[in-house]
């Protein structure tokens, strides 16, 4: 428990702005206790394939040293960057670490925290433009409900099931399903299996699907007219950027 106890006072564990979590090399530098210079050490960690701004960003930033304030270079470590690196030690601090890594990955990326983070950052919004916040959320759309046969089964096939939306809207996919559940177009019935709410069955349509095995099921999908609106509202609440998401479905629909 006390060791639990040093590597969170030693090795802060944070989450960078693309709500990913990461950690300071020279603060699992110096908790490892590895006797190379630090300089040395993580130029030797990259070699293993590591790229800079996929598994690690690097900073400088000004530090008080013994010879005056100097310009120093960090390199943040996304959390399974750094548990990689604890497993490459083969000491007993690095299995304490990645442990540790793999913990607080679990509760950083758990339903609650991302529904914590969700509400926070609404609030957030609500309280810096308030009126841009209700304006987004009395937006009309247009109607989009087909009345001949031919439409309804187009409309169908440019469905969309959750993951793939995510990736059309340029969000995670839990952040995403987080989003839904949390402002009620959502719910997880008896079998845990996403179901939407009769007051926004618009959005979603249903498949009828038989797997190789004869077991057979309804998989709920999410409507052109449903990823139009839920990512004009992800982008007025400011949890995405419009610009990731320009031609995004397109693309997606056309492959």
């Amino acid at each position: 428990m006390e060791a639990m106890h040093n590597i969170q006072q030693l090795v802060p564990v944070t989450m960078n702005d693309n709500e990913e979590v990461v950690i300071s090399s020279r603060d699992l530098h110096k908790y490892l206790h590895i006797q190379t210079r630090y300089k040395v050490w993580i130029l030797r960690m990259l070699e293993y394939g590591f790229e800079e701004n996929e598994d690690y960003q690097r900073v400088t930033q000004k530090c008080d040293t013994p010879g005056g304030i100097q310009n120093q270079t960090d390199y943040i470590l996304k959390i399974d960057m750094a548990k990689e690196i604890c497993m490459i030690q083969r000491s007993e601090r690095g299995r304490q670490a990645r442990k540790h890594f793999i913990e607080m990955d679990k509760k950083f990326n758990s339903p609650e925290a991302l529904i914590a983070r969700l509400l926070q950052l609404k609030n957030k919004m609500k309280n810096q433009n308030t009126s841009q916040f209700t304006k987004s959320n009395t937006k009309t759309y247009p109607n989009t409900k087909t009345s001949t046969h031919k439409s309804e089964i187009s409309s169908i096939d440019l469905s969309t099931n959750f993951r793939d939306t995510a990736k059309i809207i340029g969000i995670r996919e839990n952040l995403f399903v987080s989003w839904l559940l949390l402002n009620n177009y959502c719910y997880r019935d008896a079998s845990d299996n996403l179901k939407p709410y009769a007051h926004a069955m618009e959005y979603f349509t249903f498949r009828f699907y038989t797997t190789q095995h004869n077991h057979s099921g309804i998989q709920t999908m999410i409507n052109s007219k449903g990823r139009e609106v839920f990512k004009a509202l992800l982008i007025d609440e400011n949890v995405i950027n419009n610009e990731n998401v320009i031609g995004n479905e397109k693309t997606k629909l056309l492959n």
